[in-house]
């Protein structure tokens, strides 16, 4: 099982000034023909440092990511949101036919350092429960 992170925008300052974008951490599987990543996810470096994150959990069909590459997921996100009354609750939010494009990585290495990828995406979410 690899540790992926990942983030939907550049990894430069202004983008993070700018507003935050979601950053997902989490470990990457193979198996039966597909690619399970489960993790959690965040508004940034930020977010994951002061563990303000939500879990997420993506299945494509497939046995390997690579740079350059676009899968097809489907899976879920939490969010929490506030209630009207100001009581937080947790949502989990269905995406469907999320495409995500791998444009590049750093490659991990065998001490630990996790791979890492920068990916634009595309797709449809709704509130499940």
């Amino acid at each position: 099982m690899e540790e992926l992170v990942a983030s939907d925008a550049p990894d430069t300052a202004a983008a993070e000034v700018a507003a935050p974008v979601p950053l997902l951490r989490g470990k990457v599987e193979f198996a039966d023909g597909k690619v399970t990543w489960a993790g959690k996810w965040g508004f940034g470096k930020e977010a994951h440092a002061n563990k303000e994150t939500g879990k997420f959990e993506y299945v494509a069909t497939g046995t390997a990511i690579e740079a350059g590459s676009t899968l097809k997921f489907d899976g879920w996100f939490v969010l929490k949101k506030t209630e009207e009354d100001g009581e937080e609750k947790k949502v989990k939010i269905k995406e469907e036919g999320l495409k995500l494009s791998f444009a590049s990585t750093n490659g991990g290495d065998e001490e630990g350092t996790p791979l890492s990828m920068t990916l634009t995406g595309s797709g449809k979410n709704k509130v499940i429960g």
